[in-house]
């Protein structure tokens, strides 16, 4: 549900305000229709009856010596990427807390009235082998914390990824998938909710490009933040993390955390791909019918890009990054 009210303003204010002619390339780098990324919401905690007692308990907790960030971009593998790290079962699942859908109801459960002890107490809870990883969105960021500045204050990040997707066409579709079927991932629906979300889905071109140009939105904002914050995640693409070993991955991940090699081993991923044909034909359909448009879109994105990361180990039995 988050996704389609998120993606369904910014399409009916892009909509209404730019109306691109597919194939030409245009730029909403400053579009009105994404103002709404950029704001704070100021009634996260309202409903919130903290108990101190409970506070003080939570307070004994242990803090995370290791904390990292996975900045992500929607529908580029963050649930899956997610998953393969909690699977394990030595660290949590580091889930999305920091999303405004949320929060309330996880700042319920820590007694937290602010995104000061929210943020404390989130840590605390959900630390694991004294490590607390979480995912988060450029929206999300803006949502919750305001800036990446105060972000950056609160949680104090001693590492942080940058997960993206290479095709941003097959990206795009997936959003007008979820848009339509309200399904995001196989786990959350059986093979009859799969199947009856295939038939509903249908080709919409406008959709998927307005959803594009979301996305190379997203980037671009968050790109100048680590530039701005003296950030350098560990940048990965749902592309490698689908082609490489999930223990290779899961290695990578560890090094740049800071955990030993090996603690990190796959056991049982429950996150699969949704079942279906359509994805791949809309997928074509588009390069296809928008030739010089996806070309503008990648070469646009093309040092962004070639500074991803591919993973896998060396002769060494190290990781190659």
């Amino acid at each position: 549900m988050a996704y389609r009210s998120l993606f369904r303003r910014a399409f009916d204010r892009l909509s209404r305000s730019v109306k691109p002619a597919l194939g030409k390339p245009v730029s909403l780098v400053d579009a009105d229709a994404f103002r709404h990324f950029w704001q704070q919401k100021d009634d996260l905690f309202e409903k919130v009856q903290a108990d101190q007692t409970t506070r003080d308990q939570i307070g004994q907790i242990p803090y995370p010596d290791r904390r990292y960030v996975i900045f992500f971009t929607p529908r580029s593998g963050s649930s899956r990427l997610g998953n393969l790290i909690g699977q394990t079962g030595y660290l949590y699942d580091p889930g999305e807390p920091f999303n405004p859908d949320f929060v309330p109801k996880i700042a319920k459960g820590l007694h937290a009235k602010d995104i000061a002890s929210y943020v404390d107490g989130l840590l605390r809870k959900r630390n694991r082998n004294a490590t607390f990883g979480c995912e988060i969105t450029f929206r999300q960021l803006h949502n919750v914390f305001g800036s990446m500045g105060s972000m950056l204050d609160l949680l104090r990040p001693t590492s942080c990824f940058w997960l993206i997707r290479e095709d941003l066409v097959a990206q795009a579709v997936s959003l007008s998938r979820r848009q339509q079927t309200q399904i995001s991932h196989s786990p959350q629906a059986d093979a009859n909710a799969q199947m009856r979300g295939e038939e509903m889905f249908s080709y919409d071109a406008k959709t998927i490009k307005l959803a594009v140009e979301a996305l190379c939105w997203q980037e671009n904002r968050m790109e100048e933040l680590f530039v701005e914050h003296g950030l350098s995640p560990l940048r990965i693409s749902y592309e490698t993390t689908v082609r490489c070993d999930p223990d290779d991955l899961l290695g990578a991940v560890a090094g740049h955390v800071g955990l030993k090699d090996g603690v990190l081993r796959q056991t049982e991923l429950s996150h699969e791909k949704l079942k279906g044909t359509k994805s791949a034909e809309f997928i074509q359909r588009f390069k296809r019918e928008n030739a010089a448009y996806v070309e503008f879109i990648q070469n646009r994105r093309k040092e962004r890009l070639e500074a991803l990361r591919q993973i896998a180990r060396g002769s060494n039995g190290g990781f190659c990054l």
